[in-house]
């Protein structure tokens, strides 16, 4: 087995998903992390910057200037926190929820669209084993994690 081609098929059909997203988010007037916004954080969640970076793996600063764009896009807006008012907290606008529902759905419905002349059998192989290298590198990356704190102790 050449492992470098399989790298190289990797990086081809990660590059080739991108612009197809791209493709799907663009008529929706959005980006990919307003996308990940969209579909990881719910309706009357009221989370704060910090807990919504986290959640998306984003350095403050960027989930900040992420939800001034969705907010200048009428999806979401701030309030102060009801017990400390230093406190940002974040939910949906009414419009917002409307809008999230119909990127969401339009956002499904060409995935399910794209994929309904794959073979069932190829698409339940094809998620087999991105559920085996996704836990094998997840792994790695744990073992890896773990012999660094050993080695530093």
């Amino acid at each position: 087995m050449d492992y470098m081609e399989l790298h190289d098929l990797f990086k081809r059909l990660e590059h080739l998903y991108r612009v197809r997203v791209k493709s799907i988010l663009d008529p929706l007037q959005l980006t990919g992390l307003e996308y990940r916004f969209l579909k990881n954080i719910k309706e009357n969640e009221n989370l704060t910057i910090s807990e919504i970076s986290q959640r998306l793996g984003k350095h403050n600063s960027n989930t900040t200037n992420l939800l001034d764009n969705l907010e200048k896009k009428g999806f979401v807006e701030r309030t102060n926190d009801t017990l400390d008012r230093r406190i940002i907290r974040i939910d949906y606008t009414e419009q917002g929820l409307i809008n999230r529902e119909e990127a969401l759905s339009t956002f499904d419905s060409k995935v399910c669209q794209f994929l309904q002349d794959v073979p069932t059998p190829i698409l339940v192989q094809s998620d087999q084993c991105m559920r085996y290298l996704i836990k094998k590198l997840e792994g790695d990356e744990k073992s890896s994690e773990n012999s660094n704190e050993k080695r530093d102790a």
